[in-house]
Order: structure tokens, then C-alpha cells, then sequence
């Protein structure tokens, strides 16, 4: 049974994508921008992965997957890049408010952006290990590609948005590294962790679930 674990823990997440049939959020209507995301960010994620584990920067315990592996991924995997960010874009519908107040200025919003994406690249010149170059040069794009859409940043809803992903990453990303269901080497990682989290994945998780807001947040005054 174990072997099917990373299966469960898919389908734990994916129960999410029915509370909008419960709860009447607007959610499934924004299809065009959920085939968007999943195209331009998922997709690209998947070729990032299969990259990563062909080159062994991480690996995938057989004891809790599939024998099955396209590509050198577990189906399971390829699933993760569906209802991971299919979920969190439920987190986002939830979020509503009657006026998205605002909470910082332009000036600072794209501040934080530009000078995070700075960061990350100075930070990436240097660091030893190929996941950790990749993960902060994805995180330098996903904060350039922010700073152009202020009138979400800026919004109490993004924020607020980010704290309860980033909570929820660090409930799921523990089971997955715990377990563990993926394991890194040590030469791809700089080696500092949050319980049994590498650090990159915070960045990670970061850029694909920012990306893909992006993506469903197409066509919306927000992000003018």
C-alpha cells in the first residue's frame, strides 16, 4: 500500500478542486486562463523535473511510488503540476473581499519585486549547487514578471494569498521530504532546511504557484 502513497497524497490535494461546485465561487468559468496556466507554467515545470531527475539532482522513492515512469517521472509527479496549482488557485478564489484594499504603494510594491529578483540573481552567481542556481533564477523571473502587475501586488488579497500558500507548502512539501517520497543530492542543494524541507523548495513553490496566478489572473482590471 505504501507505494501508493504519492497517488493519496495527490488525490488529498485534488479534493479541493470540488468546493467550487459547493461553494459557488467563481473558479471553473476562468477555464481558458486554468489551460493557460497549465501550459505555460505546468508544463514547463514538468520538463524542468524530468531535467533535474535525469541529471539526479533529486530522486523519487520506489517504496512510495508507482513503477511507472514516463520519462523518467512517477505519474504521480506529472499529476502534482496539475492539482498543486489547480488548488492553490482555489485558495485564491476563496480570498475574496468586497473592495481588494490596498496596502502598499506602487513605489514600494515594485521596490520589493525588482530588488528581490536582484537578489536572487546575485545570490545564484554564487551558489553551489545546480538546483539552487535554477530555483533562484526562476524566482528572479517570477518577481520581475510581478513588478509589472502592481494592482495585484499591491492588494491585500496577494498577500494574504501568499501566507496561506506558504503555510500550506510547508504542511505537504514536510510529507513529501518526511516520508520521503523525494530526496535531493546533496550536490544540487546548498543543504539548509526548514524541518526536512530544502530551501529552494520555498522558492519553488513560489514560482509556481505565482506564475500560474498570473496565468488565471489574465484579463482581470487586477492586474493592470
Amino acid at each position: 500500500m505504501n507505494n501508493w502513497a504519492y497517488y493519496l497524497f495527490d488525490a488529498a490535494i485534488a479534493t479541493a478542486l470540488l468546493a467550487p461546485f459547493i461553494t459557488k465561487i467563481t473558479f471553473w468559468s476562468r477555464w481558458k486562463q486554468l489551460l493557460l496556466g497549465l501550459g505555460a507554467v505546468s508544463l514547463p515545470f514538468i520538463l524542468w523535473d524530468i531535467t533535474a531527475a535525469y541529471q539526479k539532482h533529486w530522486y523519487f522513492n520506489a517504496e512510495y511510488t508507482q513503477s511507472a515512469r514516463p520519462l523518467g517521472l512517477p505519474v504521480e509527479e506529472i499529476l502534482f503540476f496539475v492539482v498543486v496549482p489547480l488548488a492553490c488557485m482555489v485558495v485564491w478564489a476563496f480570498i475574496q473581499t468586497k473592495r481588494n484594499h490596498r496596502i502598499l504603494p506602487d513605489s514600494a510594491a515594485r521596490n520589493i519585486m525588482i530588488n528581490a529578483a536582484l537578489l536572487f540573481v546575485a545570490v545564484g552567481i554564487f551558489a553551489p549547487g545546480a538546483y539552487t542556481r535554477v530555483v533562484l533564477l526562476a524566482g528572479a523571473v517570477t518577481c520581475i514578471l510581478l513588478s509589472k502587475h502592481l494592482g495585484l501586488v499591491t492588494g491585500r488579497r496577494f498577500w494574504t494569498f501568499q501566507l496561506i500558500a506558504f503555510a500550506l507548502f510547508l504542511v505537504f512539501n514536510t510529507i513529501l521530504t518526511q516520508l520521503p517520497i523525494i530526496t535531493y543530492n546533496p550536490a544540487a542543494i546548498v543543504g539548509f532546511k526548514l524541518g526536512a524541507i530544502p530551501i529552494e523548495d520555498v522558492l519553488y513553490n513560489f514560482a509556481l504557484t505565482n506564475l500560474f496566478l498570473l496565468c488565471f489572473m489574465r484579463g482581470d482590471k487586477s492586474l493592470k
